[in-house]
């Protein structure tokens, strides 16, 4: 739809990755299809800004798996391999290397501005279970994808 619809596909492509990578990485199993819009404005259709992006793996009730279908199911984001980036590539019609890269990037991103962020919260708010379990899940997930397709890339 994104590239029949939006004016500029490509760019509207690279943000709904993201979005994939992002809601996996912080462990956002409620980041479903009805919460992506799209825009229609003076220079044509574009993705809307994304929300209801919020980490609930930290809350026992709610699944493990991701929303959205990845190499043709649900998965839990922590157990993803290099072979299901490449499955996701061509299922969105980008190349493999950019999946991977876009993946990378974000992962390290992510755990970078998350320790920060605890790191800032701590000082002004203290220490609070929940901002804990968070960045927690934000680490193990960065952290589990940086090796996962670092190390699957350095056996090639």
């Amino acid at each position: 739809m994104i590239r029949r619809e939006c004016s500029n596909p490509i760019e509207d492509s690279r943000k709904l990755l993201n979005l994939v990578l992002f809601n996996g990485l912080i462990g956002n199993a409620d980041g479903h299809a009805k919460n992506i819009s799209l825009l229609h404005n003076e220079n044509g259709t574009v993705l809307a800004p994304f929300y209801d992006l919020v980490s609930t793996l930290v809350y026992p009730q709610f699944t493990k798996k991701m929303p959205m279908k990845i190499a043709g199911k649900k998965r839990n984001f922590a157990h993803l391999q290099k072979h299901h980036f490449e499955s996701l590539s061509e299922e969105i019609g980008m190349k493999p290397n950019i999946v991977i890269k876009t993946a990378l990037n974000l992962a390290q991103r992510i755990m970078d501005v998350s320790e920060v962020t605890a790191i800032e919260f701590k000082a002004k708010y203290g220490s609070i279970e929940m901002v804990d379990k968070i960045n927690s899940v934000i680490s193990f997930h960065a952290r589990s994808l940086i090796d996962t397709l670092s190390k699957n890339s350095d056996q090639k």
